[in-house]
């Protein structure tokens, strides 16, 4: 048996998730007291950084028939949205589910891995936390010329680590090789882990209380947000807080870097960071060769410096996701009291695999 929950009947996280980052991470774990079984949780996150769970499911365990189940079901009820990328661990039956799944390919979605389990199961594979470290260092570098001669040294180690580490995809585990920035800089399921962990003290409850609790939580959480997010907007900030104060913080160091325009229409650049650093930008493109543009969707220092050169505001090229008014958006959606537990039933859907 199956049951997966969340507010179909009035969409708010489906409607929500319209205006966060298209980013999917997916996780398990399990529940505790009289009903035994796993909560699977897919969870998003907004412009402000903020964690927005999309749905869960109580089944009885991570297998092959649960995350299909689960999969497909996003995919009918909470978004058919293309281009999605989808985090995960390597859990065997969610890359099997997902692999059977034409939905969840390219160019419907695209897949990749949270690097924290990839170093765990490195660790535990060559017991070296020196290297699970290299590993982590190599995992974040965004600049493909430091990766490439980064990669080549993790793989000098040994010939067991050159084929270990072969054996997986750059593009399933690399910020460097995310070429279109489709992570938006998320490298683990922490956002769906953290839920799990917000959910702990309920998990030993009644499934029914579980759901209840959780609506709760998620009310909860709109309410709060969605205020903080209409103070944003009519105290005239055109782009989320966080970002607001990230690429400030990239104009005070693009001081003292030196521009040159390499086109006429000034569109592609150079910059010199540094008697040996110099950087291609391209800003139409949004590329800069340092890897952090594309990888964070907001100007890095070096894009920064030349949009400032070309005396334009470096927020034209912040990513939409992170408008204020795409964070209303997601949170302007009314909730409405459940009142008893009769009512808790219109909130599920179950299947019976047997």
């Amino acid at each position: 048996m199956a049951i997966m929950y969340d507010d179909w009947e009035e969409s708010q996280c489906c409607e929500a998730f319209k205006s966060a980052k298209p980013v999917i991470q997916i996780d398990g774990t399990h529940l505790y007291g009289k009903y035994k079984g796993k909560l699977l949780v897919a969870t998003a996150q907004d412009g402000n950084d903020e964690c927005l769970p999309i749905t869960f499911a109580i089944v009885e365990g991570e297998t092959l028939e649960a995350w299909d189940y689960f999969l497909v079901n996003i995919r009918a009820h909470v978004t058919d949205m293309s281009n999605i990328c989808l985090i995960f661990d390597r859990h065997r039956s969610i890359i099997s589910a997902v692999e059977n799944n034409p939905n969840w390919l390219p160019p419907n979605a695209y897949h990749v891995f949270c690097i924290r389990h990839i170093a765990s199961n490195f660790n535990q594979k060559f017991q070296n936390e020196g290297l699970k470290r290299m590993l982590k260092n190599l995992v974040y570098t965004p600049a493909m010329v430091d990766f490439e001669r980064n990669l080549a040294r993790f793989r000098e180690t040994s010939p067991q680590i050159a084929e270990w580490i072969d054996a997986i995809p750059k593009e399933k585990w690399s910020r460097a090789y995310d070429l279109e920035g489709r992570r938006y800089w998320h490298m683990t399921t922490n956002l769906a882990e953290s839920v799990n962990r917000v959910l702990k003290g309920a998990r030993n409850m009644p499934i029914t209380a579980l759901v209840k609790h959780t609506y709760s939580r998620l009310v909860h959480y709109f309410v709060e947000r969605g205020t903080s997010a209409v103070a944003q907007l009519q105290s005239v900030n055109r782009h989320c807080k966080d970002v607001v104060e990230l690429v400030k913080k990239n104009q005070v160091h693009a001081k003292g870097q030196h521009v040159r325009a390499y086109n006429v229409e000034h569109t592609v650049f150079e910059v010199y960071a540094g008697w040996d650093r110099s950087y291609f930008v391209n800003l139409p493109r949004r590329f800069c060769q340092c890897g952090k543009f594309k990888a964070f969707k907001y100007p890095c220092s070096h894009a920064n410096a030349v949009a400032l050169s070309v005396r334009q505001s470096p927020f034209t090229y912040v990513d939409d996701v992170f408008l204020t008014t795409k964070l209303v958006e997601a949170y302007s959606f009314p909730w409405e009291p459940i009142g008893n537990k009769e009512a808790i039933s219109t909130k599920y859907r179950s299947k019976d695999y047997s």
